[in-house]
Formats: structure tokens, C-alpha cells, sequence
């Protein structure tokens, strides 16, 4: 897993039945985070909870935003 740039802070995501507790991050997107939200979309549409869990570090709300 990539590290994350010393300006963005982790903030960790509630667990849920559907989802573990992981880690969400704030601040600026990687490309690669980018990258990973791009694929989840052409995936999953605009089902912003799995699209979140495919990108791993952010929450669905973001992801939406985004």
C-alpha cells in the first residue's frame, strides 16, 4: 500500500456490517486514488459505497464529490 503525502490525515471509517473499519483519507487525491476511482465508476455507476470500497482510502461521500 502506497503512503500517504505528509499533508493528507487519515481518519478512520466506522465499521459496518457491509464494510470493515479502514482508513479514509483527507486532503488531496493521489493519481492513483484517481486511478482506482475511474475503474470503480466504469464498475460499479454511481453505487457510491462500492465504489468507496474499491478505492480503499476514501468514503463514499467523497468519492461522490469527487
Amino acid at each position: 500500500m502506497e503512503q500517504p503525502p505528509d499533508s493528507i490525515i487519515p481518519n478512520v471509517v466506522a465499521p459496518t456490517p457491509a464494510a470493515p473499519a479502514r482508513v479514509a483519507m483527507t486532503g488531496a487525491w493521489s493519481p492513483a486514488e484517481d486511478d482506482r476511482l475511474t475503474a470503480a465508476v466504469s464498475t460499479h455507476g454511481t453505487r457510491w459505497t462500492n465504489v468507496a470500497a474499491d478505492v480503499l482510502t476514501r468514503t463514499g461521500e467523497q468519492c461522490a464529490k469527487r
